[in-house]
């Protein structure tokens, strides 16, 4: 995710916080670094159906 906001930290911590309201949400993996999250989610029509994530956000500000 490329994000151009000045408060960057703004955005890292609401990215924390909504992914984890996500209805397919199993839990976090760990991160490689500030800016990498490890996630794990289920599939919509199989819950035995694991899907691992990475979320990686790079601050491109204007």
């Amino acid at each position: 995710m490329f994000v151009p906001n000045k408060n960057f930290t703004s955005v890292l911590e609401t990215v924390k916080q909504v992914i984890e309201e996500h209805p397919n949400y199993l839990g976090f993996k760990g991160s490689k670094d500030e800016t990498w999250l490890n996630y794990t989610f289920h599939l919509n029509d199989d819950h035995n159906r694991q899907v691992n994530l990475a979320v990686m956000l790079y601050h491109i500000p204007r």
